[in-house]
């Protein structure tokens, strides 16, 4: 059976630009499966999505001047979480980015942060202002046994 909710509250969190804090993220995935009964298997893609874009957010977007915060704020709606991760950057050309299956960029160490996304959540998209890049992540609340 499918877990549908209403707007649940926002929760939202704020974290300085330090890689150290990349280990809360495993914490906070913990708290976010509790919260909505996820199976293992969401919070294990919780987990690696936010590690995977709040270190991006941290070493490429505010360059880890602590500075500057990150901002992680999650929700569930109907069948669906909301994640967004926003830095404090100046952003990215998305249209420069790689793809990281084509032969001659398979043995690079960098360049699949939104390859992986894409293969943990459902839907990945970015907002680009002057306060800063914003990860918009959406994963699809399934059967536990699906």
């Amino acid at each position: 059976m499918k877990q549908f909710f209403k707007t649940s509250e926002r929760r939202r969190y704020e974290i300085p630009s330090r890689i150290q804090e990349l280990q809360r993220m495993e914490h906070l995935a913990k708290a976010i499966g509790k919260q909505y009964s996820l199976s293992q298997d969401q919070i294990i893609n919780i987990a690696i999505a936010l590690t995977e874009t709040v270190g991006n957010a941290i070493l490429h977007g505010n360059k880890e001047d602590p500075k500057k915060k990150v901002h992680i704020t999650f929700w569930a709606k109907g069948d669906a979480l909301y994640i967004n991760v926003q830095d404090e950057g100046k952003g990215f050309d998305l249209s420069k980015i790689e793809d990281p299956t084509l032969p001659e960029n398979i043995m690079k160490e960098r360049g699949r942060g939104i390859f992986i996304l894409k293969n943990l959540v459902d839907e990945v998209s970015f907002s680009f202002s002057p306060h800063g890049t914003t990860v918009h992540m959406v994963m699809r609340l399934r059967d536990k046994t699906s």
